[in-house]
């Protein structure tokens, strides 16, 4: 019995230890306005025991980081995860973290660091730091000042960013110009993200995934694009805006080759705004509206552009024009391109636009023995309908009344 008791001792004491050793506390102490320690790092803060949950990153002094001693042999590793302040023996929970301007600098000796529920980062926060290599915040949805990542003569390093949910808002150059980001796009952002400011996803690096944004509310132009060096790397990308009536400015996506964007309210397309699609090969505009286009032709995507799917009204034929002004012919006066023809997919909501349209021709003989199944007619550019250019073919639309099926038995 005596060994039973002992036994059961034992487990109980092991698994206070264990559950002790996993949790991420921190030594509080108010030396020099306030520092958090633990093997052997000591960072600058700012904490009250009248709001426990809120700690505040600091520079120790005006001249330098946070850091007012780092370990001798670290490996690196800033694990700020589910921190717990531990102060005259009583352990605070931190729900709230918030960083302040330069709180890296220089040749700070960490290569990756983590922390959980950030609700702000501040300009400059990482600034010069040829150190630094992964950014992990999870449990976060902070909101971000501009050069939030800042270099003015260092070399740029970081090569992992995840900030999850993420950021709800991207402010001017938020992902600028890293040419050694390589992670998923879809850390970067939270899908309910509202805004997109100019250079914030020009990153230069090479991210992979999907970006999905469900409710982008204000898009500026030269998000992906700064320079000829200087656009993004994202290659998969999806939008949603439900307010606004213009779209926002794709130059830059030179790697993209699926791009969809979802705006029932879009009545214009700004001139230039597809310039540089160099690798498109499937665009997606769903709108309510016949959009017009003034100026924003596809002309650089051509060479890999194989279909574009209109979600809603048919565009007029001056718009089509416009898009497409240099595009190859299915035929011209019964001479058959050589390339793949392009394929239009035609809302089924607006299946009479696209099936009594003037510049929408019935199929010749010919065009019948090689068009795709499906294929009701050919949009001509000409309105002798002699430059025969994309076949259409109707498609089920993202606008169409969902269908409810009664069993009655």
């Amino acid at each position: 019995m005596a060994k039973f008791i002992l036994t059961l001792a034992t487990v109980f004491m092991a698994t206070i230890l264990i559950a002790n050793s996993e949790k991420n506390i921190w030594e509080y102490s108010t030396t020099s306005s306030g520092i958090i320690s633990k093997d052997g790092w000591q960072l600058a803060v700012t904490w009250t025991s009248s709001k426990p949950g809120n700690l505040t990153l600091r520079r120790k002094n005006s001249s330098s980081s946070m850091f007012v001693a780092t370990p001798a042999d670290g490996d690196g590793i800033l694990d700020l995860r589910d921190l717990i302040l531990r102060y005259n023996g009583v352990e605070h929970p931190i729900t709230n973290v918030t960083f302040t301007q330069t709180i890296f600098r220089s040749n700070d000796p960490v290569v990756t660091f983590y922390a959980s529920h950030v609700t702000k980062i501040d300009t400059n926060t990482f600034i010069e730091n040829n150190i630094l290599k992964n950014i992990i915040l999870t449990k976060s949805s902070p909101s971000i000042s501009q050069s939030w990542i800042r270099y003015q003569n260092g070399t740029k390093k970081i090569e992992k960013i995840s900030i999850t949910p993420g950021p709800k808002s991207l402010p001017y150059q938020a992902y600028y110009n890293m040419p050694y980001l390589s992670c998923d796009v879809s850390e970067l952002v939270a899908k309910d993200c509202t805004t997109l400011s100019q250079f914030s996803l020009a990153d230069k690096g090479n991210l992979t995934g999907k970006l999905v944004l469900t409710n982008v509310t204000s898009w500026s132009y030269q998000t992906f694009y700064n320079s000829s060096s200087i656009k993004s790397s994202i290659k998969d990308i999806e939008i949603h805006s439900y307010n606004m009536t213009t779209m926002g400015e794709l130059r830059g996506l030179s790697q993209a080759t699926n791009i969809v964007i979802h705006m029932p309210s879009l009545t214009t397309v700004p001139s230039a705004y597809y310039h540089d699609l160099t690798s498109l090969q499937h665009l997606t505009i769903n709108s309510t509206n016949s959009f017009t286009d003034a100026g924003g032709n596809l002309n650089n995507s051509l060479a890999t552009l194989k279909q574009i799917t209109f979600g809603g009204k048919k565009p007029s034929n001056a718009t089509l024009k416009t898009m497409l002004n240099k595009a190859a012919y299915i035929n011209v006066n019964g001479n058959y391109a050589t390339t793949k023809p392009m394929t239009f997919y035609a809302s089924s909501q607006d299946r009479w636009g696209w099936s009594t349209a003037s510049d929408v021709m019935p199929l010749t003989d010919a065009e019948l023995a090689i068009a795709p199944k499906g294929t009701f007619g050919v949009w001509c550019s000409d309105s002798s309908a002699t430059k025969r250019i994309a076949w259409v073919i109707h498609k089920h639309s993202v606008f169409d009344p969902k269908l409810t099926i009664f069993l009655i038995r």
